[in-house]
């Protein structure tokens, strides 16, 4: 017998090609599933972005006609939102909030911790509904003008 010989069972470089194999489709399955879950944060955050902007357009139309401006903006958010609702709520102290309430896929729920809230738009916790994401916007209601 030499020194240095290696021997090889039968059949062995075929079960070391299919261990190779099942690993790299456990990687490749792993890097898909990320994938997945970080485009649904970017998801989440496109709606998130889009409900800023209708929640400010709210308050800044709030200095005028109320009543047609919040009906265009929920009809608005209605459109470009799964289940959207546009109100506002009158706070303490004359600060009132224009609020976007909308439903979260189910498949981005656990991207809500990865998004979170923006700091400053925090909903009264009377808006928020179970699977439900919420921003709300604080403005000051013009004073009534008086005669």
């Amino acid at each position: 017998m030499r020194h240095g010989a290696i021997r090889s069972a039968p059949g062995s470089s075929l079960l070391e090609v299919l261990i190779a194999l099942a690993l790299l489709a456990v990687t490749m399955l792993g890097a898909l599933a990320g994938q997945w879950w970080a485009s649904g944060g970017e998801r989440l955050a496109g709606q998130r972005a889009h409900a800023v902007a209708i929640a400010a357009s709210v308050a800044e139309a709030m200095h005028g006609p109320v009543a047609p401006a919040l009906a265009r903006w929920q009809a608005r958010a209605a459109a470009s939102l799964p289940n959207a609702d546009v109100f506002v709520s009158d706070e303490a102290q004359g600060i009132s909030q224009a609020i976007v309430r909308w439903a979260m896929p189910r498949s981005s729920e656990g991207n809500e911790a990865m998004v979170g809230q923006p700091a400053g738009l925090a909903c009264p916790h009377s808006a928020m509904r179970s699977g439900h994401a919420c921003v709300a916007v604080p403005f000051v209601p013009p004073a009534p003008l008086e005669r």
